[in-house]
């Protein structure tokens, strides 16, 4: 018996190290420019540091207030404020703690559910922790607060000091709102002493938070956005979301299927899956085989978890599922990392039923070490391009269209966003590129194009985060192009380039 725990530890100590060992291979590779939705949470910190919301952001070619458009709460902007005007490294360097703490609780609720740390490696050599441990981005501070709050609240150790800090996770993303209903359910099934105190505490955050937008905006941030996130939709677009939700599940995260207790259960997950793909197959008819795959994979382990959860009655793991997928298909578009705070369920009903292959570590790690590479390459693809585009101009007015890192890097050259409304002066120059999202100008006569590409360079497989020959992308459901390529996977192969970018002159009279 001393022997097994002796062997057991050895081996916990050394993928402990391991674990260290990835978490810099990763920050290194996704060490990159300020890459799409970043420049987001990088344009909150240029207004008032009470009022982050105020600055003004250009939205699909319309100057507007950020508080009417962008979704998400200030807690990222507040915590990258000390250093907004810092390097790019000391920005990600800064932002590194809540990997870690993210990884400490959940290898915390591992042992509370007495499931193996290969479950943290799983999760650690997943496509979704390479690509946001070191970005700029709320999932890791919102997976932070969330598992280490539930792992003090389960241990039932200093419970109102963790539901408060549960709480904090409403402050990086409005989806950790789910936690206080999930918490209030789960004092009241549980009964815990401090469970009323503990409820206290995790609202605590949020009802700060309201206070602070009614005084400063004159309404709460996240009923503002409920409408906003809400627009009127078709089914259509809500089956697409659908699939693309079940394909970013099954491919953006390295979760193993359990066993099969019956046939009957393997009957069901083939009737359900393969009914579920020929629906969406028959109404969308743009579903490429490789989308296929990914989203079957992604409904067998939401089966899987839900069987589960019925079985062993836990009942508050099913409801952060489902409550999860109710609000994950109320918003606008799908993006893996929307999946984050609610894989967590996932992966402690389905720890116990699987044992976890070291090829089936090693063959996600190399996948993942490709994403982050990949995504880093397309980052450093629109610096490269408005490096080139505004060498090329020589003329004092220039105009962009496109979101959001091209966005930002072309800003730091002095260019102009095309607003919605605005005429293209003549004798200037334009700018835009294929994977920026696509904005109509009315100025009909160019004196002349360029065109800039940054084509795509092999490494040892074609795997792409952002890609039309793979249909793919991590970071929503659709590629903008012209037409918008539908999407689904949130990593595929391919060999279209990253990104190219058309510099237009305006007609000199």
């Amino acid at each position: 018996m001393n022997e097994i725990n002796e062997r057991n530890s050895k081996y916990l100590s050394t993928m402990r190290w391991v674990l260290v060992l990835w978490i810099v291979l990763l920050f290194c590779l996704g060490m990159k420019p300020i890459h799409l939705d970043e420049a987001n949470f990088l344009m909150l910190t240029q207004g008032d540091w009470w009022a982050p919301h105020s600055v003004m952001v250009n939205w699909e070619g319309v100057r507007e207030p950020a508080f009417d458009v962008l979704s998400n709460p200030p807690g990222l902007a507040w915590w990258l404020w000390p250093v907004k005007e810092q390097s790019v490294f000391l920005m990600r360097l800064w932002v590194l703690p809540w990997s870690v703490l993210f990884l400490w609780g959940l290898s915390r609720l591992i042992q509370i559910f007495r499931l193996s740390f290969d479950i943290v490696i799983v999760m650690a050599v997943s496509p979704f922790f390479a690509l946001s441990h070191n970005s700029l981005m709320p999932e890791m501070p919102l997976l932070a607060c969330i598992v280490c709050g539930w792992q003090g609240i389960l241990s039932r150790r200093h419970m109102v000091l963790w539901s408060l800090v549960l709480g904090f996770a409403s402050w990086f993303r409005y989806s950790g709102l789910s936690m206080i209903p999930l918490l209030i359910f789960w004092v009241l099934w549980h009964r815990p002493n401090k469970g009323v105190s503990s409820i206290l505490a995790c609202m605590f955050p949020t009802v700060l938070l309201m206070i602070h937008d009614v005084i400063v905006y004159g309404e709460w941030h996240f009923l503002h956005m409920i409408s906003f996130q809400q627009e009127q939709q078709s089914w259509n677009s809500g089956l697409h979301k659908l699939g693309a939700l079940l394909a970013m599940l099954g491919g953006g995260f390295a979760i193993p299927w359990g066993k099969f207790n019956s046939l009957r259960e393997v009957r069901n997950v083939g009737i359900i899956s393969l009914g579920l793909l020929g629906m969406l197959y028959w109404v969308l008819q743009d579903i490429s085989i490789w989308s296929g795959v990914w989203i079957w994979f992604g409904g067998v382990l939401l089966f899987q978890a839900m069987v589960l959860g019925f079985r062993r009655q836990k009942w508050w793991l099913l409801l952060w599922i489902l409550g999860g997928v109710v609000f994950l298909l109320s918003l606008r578009f799908a993006a893996t990392r929307y999946w984050g705070p609610f894989v967590i369920p996932i992966l402690l009903l389905l720890g116990k039923d699987v044992v976890v292959s070291r090829w089936w570590m090693v063959g996600w790690s190399l996948i993942s070490v490709h994403v982050a590479w990949d995504d880093a390459q397309l980052a450093k693809a629109h610096e490269v391009l408005a490096e080139q585009v505004n060498e090329q101009c020589d003329l004092e007015q220039k105009y962009f269209a496109g979101h959001w890192g091209w966005q930002y890097a072309l800003e730091r050259y002095g260019w102009k966003a095309v607003e919605g409304d605005l005429i293209i002066p003549n004798s200037v120059c334009y700018s835009y590129t294929d994977r920026s999202w696509s904005q109509n100008i009315e100025n009909m006569c160019w004196e002349e194009e360029i065109i800039f590409a940054q084509e795509y360079k092999n490494t040892l497989f074609p795997i792409r985060v952002h890609t039309i020959d793979g249909q793919s992308n991590y970071h929503s459901f659709v590629i903008s192009n012209v037409p918008p390529v539908p999407t689904y996977a949130p990593w595929g192969i391919g060999w279209d380039y990253w990104d190219r970018a058309s510099l237009r002159r305006a007609c000199r009279f």
